[in-house]
């Protein structure tokens, strides 16, 4: 059962929508005006709401626009109910944050398949957790940050950022090569975590899937893993391990040449040319470090 909120001045049609509703086995909750909608939402965030567009005070746009101003009506499903056939109309209607839109006289087995479908939506999100929760979770487990790692964290970001657009990666590497970055240290716990099988459990969120393989691929350079998920992702996968390994590589020996960026490239080609990295990646990482060098010496 599901509470579904009608909105609409039209005392009639309220109550037979009410009537048609509750016969489905849903609970029904009656406003007839825009600002009765506010109040009611604020008290109980229904399911759904069915939403007439002309009321007086608040018209249906309007309400539609506020409870997609409010964390908790942000992603509630809104059906608009309308005399109005114009486009214009109805694109307004989705620029204000509409999921649907039903002419009236409403076909009832429209509205049932409609209802059934967001329903079933929404109750898919109630056990979906947003990325930056999950990434904020994770990040719990992390070491404490020693003097000078933060630092060190920003620059992989910004020269992660730049070798990105240079290679024109899809836009959702971006989102990988972020979080790696900052969940770096969960390398460790991958790799040693024998006792609560710490992989596993990440492996089965949907983060889990594309964080594994790049944060493994940093210690072992085995593209086994990454090689598995070629079907799904191409080469995606691979290229922003490649990225996150040189940074990762280039960040520790920042780290042991103290802060010394030249010192840190003349490393980090010796473990391209060792292996380690991949080389284009280092070549290209090292010509956006170059150039940072050159404006720093120019700023001084």
């Amino acid at each position: 059962m599901a509470t579904i909120l009608v909105a609409d001045d039209n005392e009639q049609n309220s109550n037979i929508l009410k009537d048609v509703l509750e016969s489905w086995g849903h609970k029904v909750l009656l406003a007839a005006s825009g600002d009765r909608v506010l109040e009611i939402v604020h008290q109980e965030v229904p399911d759904t709401i069915l939403l007439d567009v002309m009321m007086p005070g608040l018209n249906g746009y309007e309400v539609c626009q506020q409870l997609r101003q409010k964390p908790a009506s942000k992603k509630l499903p809104i059906i608009l109910l309308t005399a109005l056939g114009e486009t214009e109309d109805r694109i307004h209607g989705y620029n204000v944050g509409a999921d649907m839109f039903m002419t009236k006289p409403v076909n009832y087995q429209e509205l049932q398949a409609l209802l059934k479908k967001l329903l079933r939506e929404r109750k898919a999100c109630a056990f979906t957790e947003p990325a930056d929760k999950v990434v904020n979770f994770l990040s719990r487990f992390l070491p404490s940050q020693e003097t000078g790692e933060q630092e060190i964290l920003e620059m992989e970001q910004e020269y992660g950022q730049k070798l990105l657009q240079e290679m024109a990666l899809a836009p959702r590497a971006e989102r990988y090569l972020t979080v790696a970055i900052r969940l770096q240290k969960l390398e460790t716990r991958l790799i040693n975590d024998k006792q609560y099988n710490f992989k596993k459990a990440l492996e089965e969120l949907q983060l889990g899937n594309w964080l594994v393989p790049i944060l493994t691929y940093s210690r072992n350079k085995n593209t086994a893993t990454l090689q598995a998920l070629e079907e799904q992702e191409g080469s995606l996968l691979l290229k922003v391990a490649s990225i996150f390994l040189a940074l990762k590589t280039y960040g520790v020996f920042y780290k042991e040449h103290r802060g010394n960026s030249s010192d840190a490239l003349t490393a980090l080609r010796r473990a391209a040319v060792a292996g380690e990295c991949s080389k284009s990646v280092v070549e290209s990482l090292a010509s956006i470090v170059k150039n940072r060098m050159l404006l720093e010496d120019l700023v001084q």
